[in-house]
């Protein structure tokens, strides 16, 4: 916690989240309530979400920190959502895409989270942008084809929610192509904003 605290001090400017001193902390927790707790603090603005883990990545300068978390599908089986942390799951999450017919192109400015197997095989995942302060435009969602059906996009899109919130982010914007599963995920058509949006709640 001292080494957490004195990095925090030194640079203000970065999220405690993308600390790696984070994830020693949680490495020192065994009480499932401690971990809980962690998970509230990191997520304090939406209901904490399931299974956080905080994850230290690469060595050197390539070093980062991903906040894993977890989803439950309709058949009881968990799914581990994260950041990309290879090129590769970045292009497999893409082929997906294409392979759902999803109207996409690559955007260096776009950010992504994907689901992964117990085999960190991805099974699917989303992409979105930051736009105005504390607006992202949430461009894709996308599961296997063989999945489909489980409630895991919606499982995801909940999760994405609690992250954005977690970030700051109080309005969520997408455009119409997935209507009904995003309009049933609390998403309202808003002239102002040009598309559909959901706003989240803030402190």
């Amino acid at each position: 916690m001292d080494a957490l605290l004195a990095r925090m001090f030194r640079q203000p400017d970065v999220r405690a989240v993308h600390m790696e001193e984070l994830s020693y902390i949680q490495a020192e927790l065994r009480d499932s309530v401690d971990r809980e707790v962690l998970s509230r603090m990191i997520f304090h603005r939406e209901h904490a979400v399931q299974g956080l883990e905080v994850q230290a990545v690469g060595t050197g300068g390539r070093k980062q920190v991903l906040v894993r978390t977890r989803i439950i599908d309709k058949r009881e089986v968990h799914h581990s959502v994260r950041e990309p942390i290879l090129p590769a799951e970045i292009g497999h999450l893409y082929r997906l895409f294409r392979e759902s017919d999803y109207p996409t192109k690559i955007s260096e400015s776009e950010h992504h989270l994907v689901i992964i197997d117990e085999m960190d095989q991805v099974l699917g995942g989303l992409k979105y942008a930051a736009q105005d302060p504390g607006v992202v435009y949430l461009s894709g969602i996308v599961v296997a084809a063989a999945l489909r059906g489980r409630g895991i996009a919606g499982a995801l899109l909940e999760d994405f929610f609690a992250r954005m919130t977690a970030h700051g982010v109080h309005l969520v914007k997408t455009d119409f192509l997935l209507l009904r599963f995003c309009t049933a995920h609390g998403f309202k058509v808003d002239p102002r904003w040009g598309g559909l949006v959901r706003h989240l709640a803030t402190d």
